[in-house]
């Protein structure tokens, strides 16, 4: 096994390579084989599987306990997986599935031959769900105005035009340095226009909180990562150098910016860490013991009788709310 072995400077012990052969003998086939359902919360300590046309995964995730023990999450335990090439995944699976059927037929006991099926039963459904092997191909970049859509919705008041971008991200998990960025969203309350981005994973092989925001393999299918040139676009069309760039930020205010600053030093993209911010949270009262996970952007807006929330969070729609 060795760390996800393209990238030197990433140093995620949750995020483990490992050969083939590894990942099919480290499998449990004694216990019910779980499939991953991106559009599903996981649930702590179930071992969850996931084929793609490349990759074979298995991700699992702890129990965390919080808020002095009233608030109860799923924290990432670990992401194991393995590159196919469309044969050595079949080869081994094949292999696997005739020891065991050369084990069965050495047993008498119809609880060890009932055993021996059972496993033979989650081998054979392994094989069925693996789809057909292809190779990932990087697509075309889009233009800067591709990215570009109008929300509808900007200020009136004068005072405040031309002063404000209101800056969001989307992101696989909360650790600014090993999770993926997914998306930016980055919204002139002035003319109404929001940039909205999204990016191929780079860091981990798998989607962890599509329930959250709904981005999902397909949503990041042609994809591409940001260049030096379109960076420097977003900061002169939005004039950020002149303007206090705004979000709703947990991390002591600098959530957002940070992870989109590390994803920028991953790509050698720069400029953006120069910037000025101001964090929206930072206007609120202190919410007291026992409240601080309550004061959030949804549960302020129905505080504030502002329409809009959604159930899954998007980059847009969360600009727009933390604008109102």
């Amino acid at each position: 096994m060795k760390r996800y072995e393209q990238f030197k400077y990433q140093q995620d012990l949750k995020t483990v390579l490992m050969s083939v052969n590894d990942f099919f003998r480290a499998v449990d086939f004694t216990t019910p084989i779980a499939i991953w359902d991106e559009t599903q919360r996981p649930q702590s300590n179930v071992i969850y599987y996931k084929f793609t046309s490349d990759s074979l995964i298995r991700v699992k995730f702890a129990e965390y306990v919080s808020n002095y023990g009233m608030g109860i999450s799923q924290k990432l335990d670990y992401i194991q997986y393995a590159h196919r090439d469309g044969i050595t995944e079949f080869y081994f699976l094949d292999q696997i599935i005739s020891e065991m059927e050369k084990r069965r037929n050495q047993y008498i006991s119809h609880t060890k031959i009932s055993q021996i099926n059972f496993v033979l039963e989650q081998f054979t459904r392994l094989k069925e769900l693996m789809p057909v092997y292809q190779k990932k191909i990087v697509p075309p970049a889009k233009k800067f105005k591709d990215y570009l859509i109008d929300t509808g919705y900007k200020t009136e008041e004068n005072s405040l035009k031309n002063k404000y971008i209101v800056f969001d991200v989307e992101t696989n998990g909360i650790r600014t340095k090993f999770d993926d960025l997914l998306s930016i969203s980055i919204y002139d309350p002035t003319t109404g226009l929001c940039y909205n981005r999204f990016f191929p994973l780079h860091l981990q092989p798998i989607i962890l909180n599509t329930f959250i925001h709904g981005i999902s393999d397909q949503t990041l299918e042609d994809s591409t990562h940001i260049t030096q040139e379109e960076l420097d676009q977003i900061i002169d069309y939005f004039q950020l150098r002149n303007k206090i760039i705004l979000s709703f930020s947990g991390g002591k205010g600098t959530f957002d910016q940070n992870f989109f600053r590390n994803y920028c030093k991953r790509h050698q993209a720069e400029g953006f860490d120069v910037l000025q911010f101001e964090n929206i949270k930072n206007k609120l009262p202190s919410p007291g013991w026992g409240f601080s996970g309550q004061m959030t952007k949804d549960n302020l807006c129905r505080l504030f009788q502002i329409d809009g929330i959604k159930s899954l969070h998007s980059g847009i729609n969360d600009c727009v709310l933390e604008w109102k």
